[in-house]
């Protein structure tokens, strides 16, 4: 993916990428992130013992954990994401960060709840 080589800048400006581990630009981003040497958080929208969406499994559970990431929740484990939580994750994620970039979304995609977020702080 192209994202994981355009990500180097952010590393190279000390910043640390914190998203939801959503499938294409956020998986690709924190992928290039550790490739990078950077640091990166996950947020995610269930408890730690299940990963939404599963195809990310193994990079939460080898790349983020052994090089430099991190991974936090709201919720204990046993609980699964739903939409609910899914827009509760993106008050999070905005809380964490001190830009937004968005770098790929619909008008009725959940990356919309964070920049409506964004614009109330």
């Amino acid at each position: 993916m192209n994202y994981i080589l355009n990500v180097y800048w952010i590393y190279l400006e000390m910043m640390v990428i914190v998203s939801g581990l959503a499938l294409g630009c956020d998986t690709a981003a924190h992928k290039g992130c550790l490739q990078a040497g950077g640091k990166t958080i996950v947020v995610v929208a269930s408890g730690l013992n299940i990963t939404h969406p599963k195809c990310n499994n193994k990079i939460l559970q080898e790349e983020m954990v052994n090089n430099r990431g991190a991974i936090i929740t709201e919720y204990p484990f046993g609980i699964k994401a739903n939409p609910t939580r899914l827009v509760e994750r993106c008050r999070l994620q905005i809380g964490l960060s001190q830009k937004v970039i968005v770098a790929q979304s619909s008008p009725e995609s959940g990356t919309m709840y964070a920049v409506q977020f964004a614009k109330n702080i």
